[in-house]
């Protein structure tokens, strides 16, 4: 199994670039795409290279700190680990 990528910010400007370009490395098997605007996370998936992926958008606010370990479980229960950040 690849890499897991998280990228926070990924509904817009560098965070959207970084899932983007991230979504072209072959070593990366999946990408974990969180921002607080969920039609701009579906955008940015829609510009990503997915073949072979596995996408995961999560529409989060990271400003709501309390729910920051319930996030990271979450993840951490889906994928196992998280190796890119």
């Amino acid at each position: 199994m690849g890499k897991v990528c998280v990228i926070t910010g990924a509904s817009q400007g560098i965070g959207r670039a970084a899932a983007i370009r991230m979504s072209r490395e072959p070593d990366v098997s999946a990408l974990v795409l969180i921002a607080r605007n969920a039609d701009g996370l579906a955008e940015t998936a829609a510009a990503m290279d997915r073949d072979g992926k596995d996408v995961e958008l999560i529409p989060y606010d990271l400003m709501d700190l309390d729910g920051i370990p319930a996030l990271v479980e979450r993840i951490h229960q889906r994928f196992g680990s998280i190796d890119i950040l």
